[in-house]
């Protein structure tokens, strides 16, 4: 499992600077400070220490890599340890993010949120053996609310309503940054709407516990079962059904979405012929069947899933890890341009030998078949390059991160057309 009682610490990237042991919080007087000899005196009480922004980056450090390699099943390299440094998304942007605010002035830090944050990143281990097969937790559920709860507050903001903003971090208490519109990416910390407040400008505004109707911020646990809604967020079961909130499906109940079902469950598409949109199954196990909208249990990867740009799918079968450098692999089948072959993502599945193998580097010249290795894609002059963010303009699907669409417009962005980095 992820969590013990006793920190592993794998690997460190130095986010300001080299990974240094990350010091406990510990109790108790200096041994030769006033009062604090041999017999202790009076004045020798116990002391907590400070935890210190530089301990919290320290135990972040020996974590982040490990976790965002499960989370992308790669191997812990140092470029990926590079892609986890740099990444601004939830979770992974966090506690940089936080940094950063600090460091630009326009947030400060937080010690008692640091100390609760310390105890949590020291609780987590990514030990291989764990963090992966059908019993593993999603790299999202490893974090939880209290990673949110203490990591989440490390600083406080200083910015002003109305003054420019890249994060949240940045905004003073009461506010949020926020996009100014649906058009640009420019964000500015704009006051939370609470319950009854109008939303009609600004929808995404309402406070955390409530959604905007289209009129006014209304509190989620008001829109109990039978009580009309649009989305899954606007009811206190997290499940709305054909316009009217509702429990979640029991297995074998109808559903349109992962989100009808119960957790840990999935909403398996069916054939028009059934009268259903789908029904409520339970992952797949090791050797299940897994792909379009068939999901593993666990953390495991789906080799002989592939697709098409333009549609078309084959699914593939659970396998509890991915395999490394010389184990057996699937290529992706003829008539297909992306899937998954097994092998961790940083690695190549070779189509002659079925056998993964390391990939081409950045700036290294591409595969014979025009491959590179993970977040990277081959240019016209046949060498790898960095994949391209959201806003970055880009040719084909191909050249963007795996977590975003390539469209129309010319840019990489969400497959809601979002064009904006992403803030935590």
């Amino acid at each position: 499992m992820f969590f013990r009682h006793t920190p592993v610490f794998l690997l460190c990237f130095g986010l300001l600077g080299a990974c240094n042991e990350v010091r406990p919080i510990e109790l108790g007087g200096g041994a030769d400070g006033d009062g604090g000899g041999d017999d202790g005196g009076d004045d020798g009480g116990a002391v907590a220490t400070t935890v210190t922004l530089d301990d919290v980056v320290s135990a972040w450090d020996a974590v982040a890599c490990g976790l965002y390699a499960c989370a992308t099943h790669t191997r812990p390299t140092d470029a990926i340890c590079a892609l986890a440094g740099a990444a601004t998304g939830h979770p992974f942007g966090v506690i940089p993010l936080a940094v950063a605010s600090v460091g630009d002035g326009s947030a400060f830090y937080d010690d008692v949120a640091g100390a609760a944050c310390l105890t949590v990143l020291q609780s987590m281990t990514t030990a291989a053996d764990d963090c992966y097969g059908p019993a593993a937790p999603a790299v999202g559920d490893v974090f939880g609310d209290d990673f949110d709860a203490s990591c989440g507050a490390l600083v406080h903001g200083l910015l002003a309503t109305g003054a420019v903003c890249d994060n949240d971090r940045q905004c003073s208490p009461g506010t949020t940054c926020q996009r100014d519109d649906d058009v640009g990416c420019a964000r500015s910390c704009r006051p939370v709407l609470e319950i009854a407040d109008s939303c009609v400008e600004h929808p995404a505004d309402c406070q955390a516990d409530a959604f905007c109707d289209g009129a006014v911020c209304v509190s989620r646990q008001l829109t109990v079962t039978g009580a009309q809604c649009f989305g899954h967020d606007e009811c206190a079961s997290g499940r709305c059904f054909d316009f009217v909130c509702a429990e979640r499906s029991v297995r074998n109940g109808e559903c349109v979405a992962e989100g009808d079902c119960q957790f840990g469950q999935f909403c398996r598409p069916l054939p028009p012929s059934t009268g259903l949109l789908g029904v409520c199954q339970d992952h797949s196990t090791v050797g299940g069947e897994c792909g379009f909208a068939v999901a593993c249990a666990g953390n495991q990867v789906c080799p002989g899933y592939a697709t098409v740009t333009g549609g078309g799918n084959q699914n593939g079968v659970c396998q509890s890890r991915p395999a490394d450098v010389g184990e057996a692999c699937t290529p992706i089948a003829d008539g297909f341009d992306r899937g998954d072959t097994g092998c961790f993502k940083d690695l190549l599945c070779e189509p002659t030998t079925r056998q993964c193998e390391e990939a081409p580097a950045v700036n290294a010249a591409c595969s014979a078949d025009g491959r590179c290795g993970f977040q990277a894609f081959c240019d016209d002059n046949r060498l790898c390059q960095p994949t391209k963010a959201r806003g970055e303009p880009a040719a084909d699907a191909g050249q963007c991160t795996d977590d975003i669409a390539f469209i129309s417009g010319g840019v990489c962005a969400d497959l809601d057309g979002n064009r904006c980095p992403a803030t935590p």
